[in-house]
């Protein structure tokens, strides 16, 4: 996938303790191949609902506008990213999916692993690690993104350098409400 922007700049953050072994993340400021659609907010427009903040932006004056939903994961210890998770609509396909940002100095081969509520943990392969970090790419067709807005909470699994899992949990109140404003 381009490593071009693909939403908005993400400015939603939750606070988590621990996690100490993520060290490293400094946020891409978007993504590169989530796109279009037909949110009538203003560029550089910003909402919440409630865990989830939409932004919209044109980065180009003649351009698409572009709109995302996203969380972002600090450690308040040292205020560093672990995690940053942004939803919105494939270009090439139009059809939704999520991009997963995690800090470098992970273990790469076990993956990421995602889990709603309960259910089937889905692993995903680590696509690729920039400076910026190390990204995953979920497709969300609709049996899985029906488990997201129906959930309350999803449960994000990366490894450290040793392998050890190192979950992070993940709000999804109001994603539901973010996801249908991105086609408002």
């Amino acid at each position: 996938m381009p490593d071009t922007p693909l939403f908005g700049r993400p400015r939603t953050t939750r606070r988590l303790a621990g996690a100490a072994a993520l060290a490293v993340l400094w946020l891409c400021p978007g993504f590169s191949c989530l796109a279009q659609n037909t949110a009538e907010a203003n560029p550089g427009e910003s909402r919440v609902f409630r865990d989830w903040q939409l932004e919209c932006e044109q980065p180009q004056a003649d351009g698409p506008r572009v709109c995302q939903i996203s969380q972002r994961f600090v450690n308040q210890d040292d205020n560093r990213t672990l995690l940053h998770i942004a939803v919105g609509y494939s270009v090439r396909e139009d059809r939704p999916a999520a991009i997963f940002t995690l800090p470098l100095g992970i273990s790469l081969p076990p993956g990421l692993l995602v889990r709603v509520d309960q259910g089937e943990s889905r692993r995903l392969p680590i696509e690729h690690c920039l400076p910026t970090g190390c990204r995953a790419y979920l497709a969300l067709e609709e049996s899985l993104l029906a488990e997201f807005k129906a959930g309350l909470a999803a449960q994000v699994t990366v490894h450290d350098l040793n392998r050890k899992p190192v979950p992070i949990p993940v709000s999804l109140k109001g994603f539901t409400a973010g996801f249908n404003a991105l086609k408002e």
